[in-house]
C-alpha cells in the first residue's frame, strides 16, 4: 500500500459528515464564534493535535492546530472561518428561517445549512484530511497549520455598533498570520465548485447621509409638483439618491468588469441598509436619512477612482452630499503561487481524472481571506467543494461525496507542498 492509499483509507465519508454537522449546527454568526471555537479546539485536542486558542479581540479567538513537520519542507496553512451571517438587530434573519440560518441538517447524501456552506463543511474536510495524514503514520517535512478563524464575514464598526464583535473582513486571519508560525503557502478552504482561484476582489463600505427637517406631519407643507430635493423629509430626498445609485450600480458592474488569470471579475454595488426617522413615532418628517453601500473593487482598482465616480453621481442629484468610507479592504491577484496552484491542480486531476473547472465570476468578484495572505506576502489559493442546488431542494447544499473528494485533495496537496519524510 502506497502512502496516498494509507491516507485515503482513513478518510471516511460518515466521519466527515458527522464533524461537518457538529460544527455547522452551532450558533456562530460573526462576533459570536466562541462555541464553534471551543468545539474545534476540543476536537483537535481529542485527536492528539497540538492546539491553541489565539485571542483576536474581546472574547473572540482563532483556533490553531499543528501537524509538526520533520524539517526541510514547505509550510502550508489550511484556513476556514468559523463565523457565518451576522445577527440583525431586533428583527428576523431577513426572512430566512432560523433553522436555515443557524442550523444544519442532513437529507440522504445532502448536507444543508448556511454554516455548512460557509464555511464549516470545507473546514471539516481539511480537519479530517489532517487527521488521516496523522494517523497514516507518514511524516510531513514541512509544518501543516490548521487554522479556524473568526472575523471573515463582512462586518465593520460604525455608529452605535462598536466593539470587538463587529470586526470582520479578514480580522482573524490577519492575527493568525502576525502571531502564527512562518508560512510558505495557504489554502483557504471555501466552496469554489472545485475551481482554483488566487484572485479576489476588494470591498468598501460607504455611508451616505441626507439632511432634512423634522416637521410635525399636520404642519407639513409640500406644493404639488415640487421637486423631491425641496422636500423637508430626508427619507423622501433619499429616494432620489437611491434611484441614482441603483442606476450607477448597473453601469458600474459593466464599466469595471475585467478579465483575470482566474476568469472574469464583475464587481457589484449594493445598498445594504437604510436608517431614517423614528419607527415608533412616524408623525414627523425625518431630519436625517443614511444609506450604507457595499462597493466591490477589482484588484488594481483604486478606491479614489471609485469614490470620484460616486461623488459625481451624488452631485448630479442636486444635493450636497459626501460619501463616508467606514471599511476598505484591497483586492489582490496573488503572486508566486505557481507551486501551490500546480499541487492543487495535480491532486484534483489525479483523484477526479479531469482538469479542474474554471472559476465562476462570483468567486473572483468577492472577498476571500486569500486577500489577507496576499497582503502579507504569502501566496494562497481558495479551493473547495460544490454548492449544489436542484429543483427538488430549494436550499443549496454540499454532498458527502464531494467532501470526501475535497478532503483527499487537501491531503494530497499537503503531501505535495510539505513533502513526505522517508520512513
Amino acid at each position: 500500500m502506497n502512502i496516498t492509499e494509507k491516507v485515503f483509507n482513513r478518510i471516511d465519508g460518515e466521519e466527515i459528515a458527522s464533524l461537518a454537522l457538529l460544527l455547522a449546527d452551532i450558533y456562530g454568526p460573526v462576533g459570536h464564534e466562541e462555541q464553534v471555537g471551543e468545539t474545534v479546539f476540543k476536537w483537535l485536542c481529542d485527536q492528539g493535535f497540538s492546539a491553541q486558542k489565539q485571542i483576536v479581540a474581546g472574547t473572540r479567538f482563532n483556533v490553531l492546530g499543528m501537524v509538526k513537520g520533520t524539517g526541510g519542507g514547505k509550510n502550508l496553512a489550511f484556513n476556514s472561518h468559523m463565523d457565518t451571517l451576522p445577527v440583525f438587530q431586533g428583527e428576523a434573519q431577513t426572512g430566512v428561517e432560523n433553522r436555515k440560518a443557524y442550523r444544519a441538517w442532513r437529507e440522504g447524501n445532502r448536507l444543508f445549512g448556511l454554516a455548512m456552506l460557509n464555511d464549516r463543511g470545507p473546514m471539516a474536510a481539511f480537519l479530517i484530511a489532517a487527521k488521516a495524514l496523522k494517523e497514516s503514520g507518514i511524516r510531513l517535512k514541512g509544518d501543516l497549520l490548521l487554522t479556524a478563524v473568526v472575523g471573515e464575514i463582512g462586518s465593520a464598526k460604525i455608529e452605535e455598533y462598536q466593539g470587538a464583535e463587529y470586526l470582520g473582513k479578514g480580522a482573524g486571519t490577519k492575527q493568525a498570520i502576525i502571531e502564527g508560525p512562518p508560512l510558505d503557502y495557504a489554502l483557504v478552504a471555501e466552496t469554489t465548485n472545485f475551481g482554483i482561484s488566487w484572485v479576489n476582489s476588494g470591498v468598501a463600505y460607504v455611508k451616505v447621509t441626507v439632511a432634512g427637517q423634522s416637521i410635525y406631519t399636520p404642519r407639513l407643507r409640500v406644493e404639488a409638483g415640487s421637486p423631491v430635493t425641496d422636500h423637508p423629509n430626508a427619507i423622501v430626498k433619499m429616494s432620489l439618491v437611491m434611484e441614482r445609485i441603483t442606476r450607477w450600480a448597473q453601469e458600474y458592474q459593466e464599466k469595471h468588469k475585467k478579465s483575470s488569470p482566474c476568469g472574469m471579475i464583475r464587481p457589484k454595488v449594493n445598498i445594504g441598509a437604510i436608517r431614517g426617522g423614528i419607527p415608533y413615532s412616524p408623525s414627523q418628517t425625518a431630519a436625517s436619512c443614511s444609506i450604507y453601500l457595499d462597493i466591490w473593487l477589482p484588484p488594481e482598482t483604486s478606491l479614489e477612482e471609485i469614490l470620484e465616480e460616486l461623488q459625481d453621481v451624488l452631485d448630479r442629484t442636486g444635493l450636497k452630499l459626501r460619501p463616508e468610507v467606514y471599511l476598505y479592504r484591497k483586492g489582490y491577484t496573488g503572486k508566486g503561487g505557481e507551486e501551490l496552484v500546480g499541487a492543487v491542480s495535480r491532486a484534483y486531476r489525479e483523484i477526479s481524472g479531469t482538469e479542474p473547472p474554471s472559476v465562476s465570476e462570483d468567486i473572483t468578484s468577492m472577498w476571500r481571506d486569500t486577500n489577507v495572505y496576499h497582503e502579507m506576502g504569502i501566496p494562497s489559493v481558495t479551493f473547495g467543494p460544490i454548492r449544489h442546488q436542484s429543483p427538488d431542494f430549494p436550499d443549496k447544499y454540499l454532498t458527502v461525496a464531494d467532501l470526501v473528494m475535497t478532503a483527499k485533495i487537501y491531503g494530497k496537496t499537503a503531501m505535495k507542498i510539505c513533502g513526505v519524510a522517508e520512513a
